[in-house]
């Protein structure tokens, strides 16, 4: 298993999505534009309790085609959601 967060993590996480055909089929066809933000909550040892960590998700046709970190919260412009949650939340999915 690789390190959470780490770049290998990334692109484990979308191969283990990618490669669920129930997730695939239940997954919106058009594009999907989300963030997913991780925020600190002293529970984590990733996530500093007063920060935060922020990805970028794009679905399309059921299937991953973008999931990366971003440096900040992102602006909000052209995303369809945004989920927020604390890090400890987060980690137990």
């Amino acid at each position: 298993m690789s390190v959470i967060y780490s770049g290998t993590w990334y692109e484990d996480m979308k191969a283990l999505i990618n490669g669920s055909e129930k997730l695939g089929t239940m997954a919106p066809k058009s594009r999907i534009v989300f963030t997913l933000e991780v925020m600190g909550d002293g529970a984590s040892p990733y996530v500093p309790k007063e920060g935060g960590l922020y990805f970028l998700l794009a679905i399309e046709n059921g299937k991953v085609m973008e999931f990366r970190p971003l440096p900040e919260r992102h602006d909000g412009k052209g995303l369809n959601f945004r989920f927020t949650a604390p890090a400890s939340i987060w980690e137990g999915v």
